[in-house]
């Protein structure tokens, strides 16, 4: 019985896939950094400011991607 095969062994990966993936990671570190220095800058150092700002900035990171994940498929869709 010969394996499954995956979809990529068919099709290849899609450059599209290739720059969804690089736009959510790019834009997770980026909002992760900048909730990181927001708070580690603060006035005082708090421990659960600290985390409420990353959280923040993971979402933030998330919020960005999913942007560009919606206009890189739409680009795609017209041409």
């Amino acid at each position: 019985m010969e394996p499954k095969k995956s979809y990529y062994h068919y099709h290849g990966p899609n450059k599209y896939d290739t720059a969804i993936g690089l736009f959510y990671g790019a834009f997770i570190l980026l909002g992760i950094t900048g909730g990181f220095i927001k708070g580690f800058t603060l006035d005082t150092f708090d421990l659960s400011a600290l985390i409420l700002n990353l959280t923040l900035g993971l979402m933030l990171g998330l919020i960005c991607g999913l942007l560009a994940h919606a206009i890189v498929v739409l680009c795609a869709k017209t041409q």
